[in-house]
């Protein structure tokens, strides 16, 4: 039979209470409250790789990190950005960060903003409306323009058996290569 000692149970006692009473470690804005705004839209089947292009593309051009990308799965968030933005007559300093969905016929862009109150030192949720405007925004950003005379899609024809297949599906996620600097 294999029973503990109780001295060594006292002694492990004050451990395990310290254990337990410790607060739980969590990110430091694990409990910030979020603003989110979310803009969908649609498009044709065949443009779901240009779209996600333009997704990623307008993340980088805006300053963004890029934090998870697949691109086979259409998915893209980006890490926290910090700016200031207008609060009333003054600014104040803001973070924000938006994800990407692109589905087979459709889009949905969600964007998180919290904005830091310097009286409670802490952050709070930004205003609704700014942030669905923002959403919105970057939507207008990532889909096609509509042009006036823009026809229904056809159907998808079936590619024959002798013809090329088409080229593999590049990696939106991967940046694109920069123009070396020229040497003097």
């Amino acid at each position: 039979m294999c029973a503990m000692p109780p001295r060594a149970l006292w002694l492990a006692l004050p451990l395990v209470a310290v254990a337990c009473a410790a607060p739980e470690r969590r990110h430091p804005h694990a409990e910030a409250p979020t603003a989110a705004g979310v803009a969908r839209g649609r498009f044709e089947p065949p443009e779901s790789d240009v779209v996600f292009g333009r997704a990623v593309r307008a993340a980088r051009d805006a300053g963004y990190t890029v934090e998870s990308c697949d691109a086979p799965r259409g998915a893209l968030s980006t890490g926290m950005r910090e700016f200031d933005d207008a609060c009333g007559a003054s600014t104040c300093l803001s973070r924000q960060s938006f994800s990407v969905v692109v589905g087979h016929r459709g889009v949905r862009v969600t964007v998180a903003r919290e904005v830091f109150d310097g009286a409670l030192r802490t952050w709070t949720s930004a205003d609704a409306t700014a942030v669905d405007r923002e959403a919105q925004a970057m939507l207008q950003k990532i889909l096609p323009a509509a042009s006036p005379d823009a026809r229904e899609a056809a159907p998808l024809a079936r590619r024959s058996e002798d013809e090329p297949a088409p080229p593999p599906r590049s990696d939106a996620c991967v940046p694109a290569p920069q123009a070396a600097a020229k040497a003097p």
